[in-house]
């Protein structure tokens, strides 16, 4: 924002010097025209800021609401009874979040090109053949009394702020006015928050085009075998799946990663447990991410980070037990062979900015699901666990009201849909992790007294292996945790190769020795620490060579475009890794032999030494001063920029150089056609030690605020990108009351 007004102002003072020394009256009347327009856009801006003291009437409201806001921005709401306590949530999310609440909704609903244009319109196409608005409809049809009564009271929040014409102003950008609010739209966001949590569907349909392209052999020897019920279907009974692989490439719009965990009192010096999880999320400003903290009825008390569109707190704590999610590994989708005579289909229009006339769509729908490919081949439908009707919110609704254990594990239950695990952390000392499914595993006071869960694997490798290191933990310490980038795939891979990359000069047609150059760069290597902070020149390396060397190995086979898919997704990831550990153990494989020009050796050193000359050319010859921050640089995508994505160059928050990667715990995700542009981040952080609740740590980048003009709204980038965590700040005397 400041780069933007920064441009208004520089062209306003070339116009105005330019006008001085010609005299000419057109140079004036455009300096004239570019001061009013920048002032006027900066009132525009100061005027849609939200309201943070006065009074606001509110139709619905029972009892006086009370809403204050920290130093740090994050809201403090106070209410006699859960209704208006969840009416004023909506009003204040409204506030800061409106905007994400739409652009997730509209995603859910598979109307986000009517935002966005054409470049959403796949994507657009994909979300109707899924029907997530559909089974939110469907939800909404069983939901409970309670339940349904704090949706609609949300809702009526949201409403009040939307009547009030106060709108953000990314609003007014897209020429946009928003509909109102209704019960369903939550749910949508909460299925939505189910299906980007759960195994990504990219991971079965790039395997499937895998064994499309490569052939069914090739996949089988790249992938590890799945449970019986999770095989993949025969490619030739599947149509073309290049035209699906590119939802790989999609940014999440809630959460698509994280852990989440809790060490007991036995490991702890206070006697009681610690806490703490990281979410994991497109890098956006703002977040759709919200500190938030609630207070209820009866002295309840709920601290922790609210997803945009919910009521409650997704995350967080309360007067009895702290608790967090993570992704697991359950849930996997299949893609299913559908045969086209079973298939029904309902025509839809979907409007698309910058058309005038809406483009037709036709959602297809198969027996075992929604289909989401089809050609004169056949047709392929998905079938997921996430895509039945469920209780999301009724589960988030019940952790938040539940006062107890017993009651805690109940509420999971309703999160029927496997893929989350769920960490919890009592007062009374109990800690446990439960995975939700059909049927509720739950695993109580652990032995090691670690609960924990979260994808990927690595990351959590390596919490369970700090936490088990040691006890007397304390919550200073465990604080530097979530910001820790040890590369656990470098730590397995990185000597073994040193030593097939010296394999690999002695495999050539005639003996080959390094230049003095990759000497250099093979001893920085040698005596790296498997760090990756943002200046580091071995992690710089380390990256730049993995990925060479992945990419020779699969893209000669796969094509660019499949391969950058493959690598983008989870499966794909860990699939090569996997090969390159059998490879160095001495097993063959079909896509990589032991010997020859294509053998892991020579391509472990012809990969090595593009990744020298690419660094060389791009950083200089001097390998001790690279630095992986610059080749690993995080945006945060302004939210005006989505309303306006001309704006997108000067709105935006970076980039910034980012430690951390792929493979550690400060996780991020790279897409490999942007040259180490970070797609996701683990972007919220959060430690609680129950013996001292009043005292958690946290971190949210970019910040807590939602509108550019509010000091919070960035205040957080610079120590999340240091990997410190913040305690809570005083609140301050402004109170914006809400009466009926």
């Amino acid at each position: 924002m400041l780069r933007l007004f920064g441009l208004a102002g520089a062209i306003f003072v070339v116009l105005l010097l330019a006008a001085l020394a010609t005299g000419a009256p057109v140079l004036h009347a455009l300096a004239l025209l570019t001061g009013l327009a920048a002032a006027a856009a900066l009132a525009g801006l100061q005027l849609s800021r939200p309201q943070g003291r006065g009074t606001v009437r509110m139709d619905g409201l029972r009892a006086p609401a009370a809403v204050r806001r920290d130093e740090g921005g994050a809201p403090h709401i106070a209410a006699e009874n859960w209704h208006d306590l969840f009416q004023a949530q909506g009003f204040v999310a409204a506030q800061e979040r409106l905007w994400q609440m739409e652009v997730a909704r509209r995603t859910a609903a598979g109307r986000l090109a009517e935002l966005c244009g054409e470049s959403c319109l796949e994507r657009d196409r994909f979300m109707r053949a899924l029907g997530l608005y559909r089974l939110a409809e469907r939800a909404l049809a069983d939901c409970p009394d309670e339940v349904r009564a704090c949706l609609e009271a949300y809702a009526d929040g949201v409403n009040a702020f939307i009547r009030a014409g106060k709108l953000p102003p990314e609003f007014a950008l897209a020429r946009l006015r928003p509909e109102p609010w209704r019960a369903v739209d939550s749910l949508a966001v909460a299925k939505l928050l189910a299906f980007e949590l759960a195994p990504p569907v990219a991971d079965v349909v790039v395997r499937a085009r895998v064994a499309q392209v490569a052939g069914p052999e090739m996949a089988a020897a790249l992938y590890a075998p799945g449970p019986s019920d999770a095989s993949p279907p025969d490619p030739q009974q599947l149509p073309d799946l290049g035209g699906l692989c590119r939802l790989a490439m999609w940014a999440p719009q809630t959460v698509s990663g994280g852990t989440a965990w809790a060490l007991a009192g036995t490991r702890t010096e206070s006697g009681l447990p610690i806490a703490g999880c990281s979410l994991e999320t497109a890098p956006r400003a703002p977040s759709p991410l919200h500190p938030l903290t609630l207070h209820g009825p009866g002295g309840a008390r709920l601290e922790g980070i609210a997803l945009a569109g919910l009521p409650g707190l997704l995350v967080g704590q309360s007067r009895h037990f702290a608790w967090a999610l993570a992704p697991s590994e359950g849930g996997t989708a299949r893609l299913v062979p559908e045969p086209s005579e079973g298939v029904r289909s309902q025509l839809t229009a979907i409007r698309v900015r910058g058309r005038a006339e809406p483009v037709a769509h036709t959602v297809l729908i198969g027996h075992s699901g929604p289909v989401v490919a089809m050609d004169e081949s056949g047709a392929a439908a998905l079938r997921s666990p996430v895509l039945q009707p469920g209780q999301e919110v009724a589960a988030l609704l019940g952790i938040n009201l539940a006062r107890s254990y017993e009651e805690f594990r109940d509420a999971v239950r309703e999160w029927a849909v496997p893929g989350l695990t769920v960490i919890y952390a009592g007062v009374d000392g109990t800690v446990a992790r439960l995975e939700t499914g059909p049927e509720l595993r739950e695993e109580v006071n652990p032995e090691d007294g670690i609960a924990l869960g979260g994808r990927p694997a690595d990351a959590a490798a390596r919490i369970r292996e700090v936490a088990a290191s040691r006890t007397g933990w304390t919550l200073p310490f465990l604080a530097r945790l979530p910001g820790d980038t040890v590369n656990m795939q470098a730590r397995n891979l990185l000597q073994p190769l040193l030593q097939t990359l010296q394999e690999g000069l002695r495999q050539g047609a005639r003996p080959e020795s390094l230049t003095e150059l990759e000497k250099r760069a093979l001893l920085l290597l040698s005596d790296w620490s498997h760090e990756e902070p943002a200046g580091s020149a071995g992690a710089c390396l380390w990256e730049r060579w993995y990925f060479d060397l992945v990419e020779a190995i699969f893209r000669p086979r796969l094509g660019l475009t499949l391969f950058n898919q493959f690598i983008m997704t989870p499966s794909g990831q860990g699939a090569a890794e996997q090969l390159i550990l059998r490879a160095l153990r001495g097993e063959e494989s079909p896509w990589l032999p032991l010997e020859g020009e294509f053998g892991l050796p020579r391509l472990a050193l012809s990969a090595f030494r593009r990744a020298v000359a690419y660094l060389a050319a791009r950083q200089g010859r001097s390998p001790e001063r690279w630095a992986w921050g610059r080749e690993h640089r995080v945006r945060f995508r302004h939210s005006l920029a989505e309303a306006l994505p001309a704006l997108g160059p000067l709105a935006d928050l970076g980039p910034h150089p980012l430690g951390g990667g792929p493979a550690t715990l400060h996780r991020s995700g790279l897409d490999p056609t942007m040259s180490g542009t970070v797609t996701t981040a683990t972007t919220y952080c959060r430690l609680v030690d129950l013996a001292r609740p009043g005292e958690p740590v946290a971190v949210l980048a970019p910040g807590t605020g939602g509108h550019p003009l509010d000091p919070s709204f960035a205040a957080q980038l610079l120590p999340w990108l240091r990997g410190d965590l913040l305690p809570p700040r005083p609140t301050g005397e402004d109170v914006l009351r809400l009466v009926p």
